[in-house]
């Protein structure tokens, strides 16, 4: 009976890893879709942290953005192992990653012509809404209408002395 249990448990983690690879399977080629509708190259889709990069000049988002993902990931894995420090710093980068997702995500609906309902839906269902921007009618407007981002511009003012 046991090594039934062990067996079920085992084939129901082989079952979320294949959705979870089809998932980043399917992240990919879209990706891939929209840097080509953008005039890029699409694997630059396939790249970690420079996607990221052209993804911020797609949208029209600052690219100091790939800087601050650098550091969250440099902090995160350095401090995780102080107790207490190392929580609270994984929670702050951890926010700040989900800001700049948000504001991907409502940057690049707008980019390609959709609402920003539509942002909604790719912030909550990716999944779901990058297929349906990758492979459904849209016109690519570029980075005409991006989102407002504080965060940016107080660490452009206040940090880089940028006006």
């Amino acid at each position: 009976m046991e090594s039934l249990i062990i067996l079920f448990f085992m084939m129901l983690l082989g079952f979320i890893f294949l959705i979870y690879f089809a998932a980043i399977v399917l992240t990919l080629v879209c990706n891939w879709k929209l840097f080509e509708e953008a005039n890029e190259e699409g694997w630059k889709a396939l790249i970690p942290f420079y996607n990221t990069y052209i993804s911020c000049g797609i949208v029209g988002l600052n690219k100091n953005w790939v800087w601050i993902m650098v550091i969250n990931a440099l902090v995160s894995i350095a401090f995780s192992v102080i107790p207490i420090i190392g929580t609270l710093l994984s929670v702050i980068t951890m926010s700040i990653n989900i800001y700049f997702a948000i504001i991907l995500n409502i940057s690049k609906a707008r980019a390609f012509s959709k609402s920003d309902e539509f942002s909604i839906g790719l912030i909550l269902l990716p999944v779901v809404f990058l297929p349906i921007l990758a492979f459904g009618k849209h016109k690519y407007i570029g980075s005409s209408k991006p989102c407002k981002d504080p965060f940016m511009d107080f660490i452009n003012k206040n940090i880089l002395k940028k006006n």
